[in-house]
Parts: C-alpha cells; structure tokens; sequence
C-alpha cells in the first residue's frame, strides 16, 4: 500500500503550527526535484497541525467504507469554516442519509438533461472570447473558465437566475461569491483580515441562496415545477426528515454552497491544467484535434450531443491524466473512531490511537511509482491501454490488461462511500469544453514561459494569457 511511513516518529517538539492542508502539496508538485524531497521526508507525518498529531497514511485503507473505524471531524479549520453543515461535514447516518437525497440528482438520465444548458452556457463564452481577444490582445484562460463553471454551477445546480449576458460584470452574487476564499490562506501568507472578510462573504452567499431556496419551496407549495430541474429542486423535493419534516431553509442552503463550491472549483482547475498541458504539448493538441474533426467530419460545426461525447477517447484520456497529476484538492483529513493497528507489506505496523488526524495524500497516491509507469511524465495514452498503465503489471506479461483504472488508485475524486457524487457531471462539462476547445478554436501563449501552480484552495496557475481566435 502507498505512502505509509516505514516507522512513527516523536515529533512533539516541533513549534505548533496551523498551515493549510493544501500548502505543502502544492508547491512540491510544481517542482519535481521539490516533489522527490516531499515524497522521501514525508513531511506531514506526525507534523503539529490544528493542535494535534497527525500520521499520513494509506489512500485505500481511508476511504474504503468503515465508517465505524474513521469520521470526518478531523477537516482543516478553513473547510469547516466554509462548509460547516453540508454532506461533506458529515458522516455515518447523516451522510448516507443526505447523500441517498442527493443521488438521484446525478443519475444518468439526469445528467443528460443538463447537457444542452451546459453546452449552450460554453458556446456561448467561447465565441464571446474571440471578440475579447482580439480587442485585449489575449484573454486569461484562468480567470475565464473560473467564471463560466461557476456561472453553470449556479444556472444548473442551485437554478440561479444568473445573467449570462453581461459576461464581464457578473451577478452581484458572483461577487459575493468571490470573496469567500479570501481566508483560506492565513495572515501572514494571506490578507490580514482575510478570514473576517471570507466570513462576511459567505454569509452574504447564504442570505442570498436561502431566499432563492424560500421561492423554491413557495412554488413547491402550490405545485409550481421549474422549467428546468436541477439537483437542489431535487433537493428540496425529496428532502424530508423521518418524522415527515422538511429539511430546514439553512440546512439546504448549507447543501446548497456546497454544490456550488464543488461543482465549480474543481472543474475550472481541472481544465485550466487541461489548457496549460495543451499550451506545453503541442503534439497532444494535434491528436486531440484529429480525434474531433474525424468525428465531426460530415456534421461541420454542429454542437456535439451526450452521445457524441462517449467517442473521444483520446481527449478524455488527456483530461485524466490531468486528474491524475493536477489534483485541485491535495490532501483529505480523517479523525480516527478507535485504536487502529495499521498493517502494510513490508513494513512494521503502527498504532493509530483513538482521536489522531489521518492525512492521506491525493497528490502522492496519483503519482505512486507502486501504481503508475513512470509517474512523473504526462502521458495520455496510460489510459487508453490499461495494460501498460501500473508498474505491477509491467512483471506480469501474462496478465495483460487485468489491471483497470480504479478510483482507488485515481484519487482526485475520492472513492468509497463517499466519492464525489457529482464526479461524471464534472467530466460531462470539461469534456464538453475540451471538443469545442480543440475543435473550434486556437490558443498561444501571449510570453511563452514555464507553468507553475500556486497554492490555492483549488489549483491555480497565477494566470493563462493566450491569443484565443477561431481555426480557420
């Protein structure tokens, strides 16, 4: 099993400290000879944080359900802060309870009712670049995609009544929305009354999804349905408490941030390192813009369906393994239920003690010489031919291809019972993106120059400045 550390060490006299889980990740995998001395000195091991021990240990053994061994109480002090109250702050039957709710939202026929909002939402940001670019001189891909998944998080996910036609200012809720993350990074790395103002910033938010949750129930009352549905209607719908009792207005508008923050932070990282991969790789793009105009060949240029995107295995395959290298979300924490002996080949087992952190580490479970080939190297094609994807298989000719992806071994979206549910409505977006990306138009860097992340509460890249213009 990976990254479990060979012996438990006393580091009770480090300087109490209280960094971000996020911090450290970040930075090592923008530099890989930064990352090799992360992964050897396992630096979160045992370390002071929040005031309590924590051991970093094992990807599977953490998020296989057992529910009864680990809980979810041992989260940073910033993810408590901003998402106190929803499914991602709770655990045993409360979170199977809200999560039950919540599916159905995410099924299959669902999520392809939203494809043609999605679609129309990024076509029409996509053309509108164009224009941007050529009275700018570029546009920042960055700060583009950000905006647009969170304009589809709020029009498809909560049903905001968000503009989309004045892509410049946005809603005041976008606005508001923006100034949230202002306390992730404590003084002195970040602004000195940041938490004050993210604090402020998320109860304007709340204020704000609660009154559109009260309409939502009013029209709920009298039988109104909404044009479109959507996962809070959902929500709302079917949210009632065993004893026939609605979920209470707060308790949705909890959920309700929730599927706002997730359904957008993410997505918009992802694709923004898709952007950047392409940027650095050219050849990649080349494939990726074969595979669409062989697809597209006798359409023009038709909107792709639902259907369509089950035949871009390639582009697909690119957009995994930026998962799988660029998670936006480094580390989980977990709080131990009872007294854990943890075992692993080959190594001596250690006492987990009721009450300690457990850190498992996304960024070193998606890069895990033990699971992939040459782990370090962006490469594609380990997704399109499964046989060669793992080291173990390497050893092992006669069992070619048995070994398929697993989300135990792709973290970025978390496995078990508490996997990201909104995980293919994720992948439905960035790859809607993608084909039209590669498809449509053509991207260059305004100062060629060297990527790097910064640490941010999703993965940011401190700008993507391109010439953005249609291909001829």
């Amino acid at each position: 099993m990976p990254y479990l550390p060979s012996q438990i060490r006393d580091w009770a006299t480090l300087a109490p400290t209280s960094p971000t889980p996020y911090l450290i990740g970040v930075g090592a995998l923008a530099i890989p000879a930064v990352y090799g001395l992360y992964r050897a000195l396992d630096p979160f091991m045992k370390s002071i944080i929040f005031g309590k021990t924590m051991d970093l240990a094992d990807w599977y053994n953490l998020t296989f359900p057992r529910p009864a061994i680990f809980r979810g109480d041992g989260r940073s002090h910033f993810v408590k802060r901003l998402l106190e109250g929803s499914i991602i702050d709770q655990d045993g039957a409360e979170h199977a309870r809200t999560r039950r709710l919540l599916a159905p939202a995410f099924k299959l026929d669902i999520l392809r009712s939203y494809h043609p909002r999605i679609l129309g939402l990024i076509d029409s940001d996509f053309q509108y670049w164009v224009q941007k670019s050529a009275k700018n001189g570029f546009v920042d891909m960055e700060l583009e995609i950000k905006q647009l998944t969170l304009r589809i998080a709020f029009n498809l996910l909560i049903g905001a009544d968000i503009s989309t036609e004045d892509k410049e200012v946005g809603s005041e809720l976008i606005k508001r929305y923006n100034g949230i993350f202002q306390g992730f990074l404590p003084w002195p790395l970040g602004e000195w009354n940041g938490r004050h103002r993210g604090a402020e910033a998320k109860r304007n938010v709340i204020a704000d999804v609660t009154e559109i949750i009260r309409k939502r129930v009013a029209d709920l009352d009298i039988g109104k349905e909404p044009a479109n549905s959507d996962p809070l209607w959902l929500l709302i719908k079917q949210a009632q408490h065993e004893n026939g009792d609605r979920l209470s207005v707060e308790e949705l508008a909890h959920h309700a941030l929730l599927l706002v923050i997730a359904g957008h932070e993410t997505t918009a990282a992802t694709v923004a390192a898709f952007i950047v991969k392409g940027l650095e790789h050219p050849e990649i793009v080349t494939r990726m813009r074969a595979e669409q105009d062989a697809l597209f060949a006798d359409g023009g240029c038709v909107l792709p369906t639902d259907e369509d995107l089950k035949h871009m295995p390639y582009t697909d395959a690119v957009f995994r393994e930026v998962e799988r290298m660029y998670p936006p979300a480094m580390q989980v924490q977990r709080r131990a239920k009872k007294d854990l002996l943890f075992n692993i080949e080959g190594e001596k087992p250690a006492m987990i003690k009721k009450g300690e952190l457990i850190m498992w580490d996304v960024g070193a479970t998606n890069r895990d010489p033990k699971l992939y080939t040459n782990p370090n190297t962006f490469n594609p094609d380990r997704w399109l031919s499964p046989e060669i994807s793992f080291a173990e298989d390497r050893d092992n000719a006669s069992d070619l291809g048995a070994q398929k992806t697993s989300n135990f071994k792709l973290a970025t979206f978390g496995a078990g019972h508490r996997v990201c549910l909104g995980m293919q409505f994720a992948r439905m977006e960035m790859l809607v993106m993608g084909c039209l990306l590669m498809r449509d138009y053509e991207m260059e860097a305004v100062e060629p120059h060297k990527w790097v992340k910064s640490a941010k509460p999703a993965v940011g890249w401190g700008g993507i400045k391109v010439r953005y213009a249609r291909r001829p």
